[in-house]
């Protein structure tokens, strides 16, 4: 089902954090724009073209929403990217618009879950933001179960949420996520480094629970089913390898996980590196 031109507009301006204000700039008034998005009257193609340049979004964008193609993609791609940037008033922003779309969109579920991601994403900014409720953990868990069919979205919403949830909610999501029935279709179906980022997620987590035996188990499991030529790859499973032998008895751990890093940072990810230092220094007693 499409959106009207209106709406669809409404929905990129909001996802790219512009205010109605800054939408307009100088080509038409608050009231004209406010009037457009809620569907009680049009404006010249003018004015449309550069109220679309005022937002930095193109027409593509805001034909793929009148179109009404999956919009949750690019959305999570603004967030992620606010995320990155440590822009709390992008998130703000995302948050407010994703309170209203919650009660008034088809795609109710969505929006709740992008009002929570931005809960938790301004937290690790401002550690004085509104923090997450029971009830919200509680939304992502019920909706992470109940789902048949586990694509792209639930191992990125579960990726995102995963602190959130204690030892045996982990275990039993993961269940969900890598049912040993259909993992190697869902693996091979999903785009991007879904799995391989929410594998790793997963035995970060149990790491810093202190569930080290579980986090052999996933080990395993990527070392299954994720492609050890991808040369990233292979570097986090020897990292956590590492680590994970060390904090089961084996003092050579800690130096072949330290050996993985420096590797890492020579090869010029240093990113990638002073993450896993981060980790690294958690885990490892000096």
């Amino acid at each position: 089902m499409g959106n009207t031109y209106g709406k669809a507009y409404r929905l990129l301006r909001s996802s790219k954090g512009f205010t109605q204000e800054e939408a307009t700039g100088s080509s038409i008034t608050k009231q004209a724009l406010s009037l457009f998005e809620n569907d009680r009257s049009m404006i010249s193609l003018d004015h449309f073209v550069d109220i679309l340049g005022n937002i930095n979004a193109s027409f593509e964008e805001f034909i793929t929403l009148v179109q009404g193609e999956d919009n949750r993609e690019w959305i999570l791609a603004e967030i992620h990217h606010a995320q990155r940037k440590q822009d709390l008033l992008q998130i703000k922003r995302i948050y407010e618009r994703a309170c209203e779309l919650a009660d008034e969109n088809e795609d109710q579920y969505f929006y709740q879950h992008l009002r929570i991601l931005t809960k938790i994403f301004a937290v690790q900014i401002d550690p004085y933001a509104e923090a997450v409720t029971d009830e919200e953990v509680e939304t992502i868990h019920d909706y992470l179960i109940r789902v048949e069919l586990w694509g792209n979205y639930e191992y990125d919403l579960f990726r995102d949420t995963i602190d959130l949830f204690s030892a045996s909610q982990i275990l039993l999501l993961s269940n969900e996520a890598f049912d040993a029935r259909h993992v190697e279709d869902r693996v091979s179906h999903l785009t991007g480094n879904c799995a391989e980022e929410l594998l790793f997620a997963i035995i970060d987590r149990l790491l810093t629970l202190g569930e080290v035996d579980k986090c052999r188990e996933f080990l395993d499991k990527a070392a299954i089913y994720l492609n050890q030529d991808d040369i990233n790859i292979l570097m986090k499973m020897k990292y956590f390898k590492g680590i994970i032998d060390y904090l089961q008895g084996d003092p050579k751990g800690k130096e072949a996980a330290k050996s993985v890093i420096n590797m890492i940072y020579d090869f010029g990810n240093r990113e990638m590196a002073n993450k896993l230092f981060q980790q690294y220094q958690q885990f490892i007693v000096e």
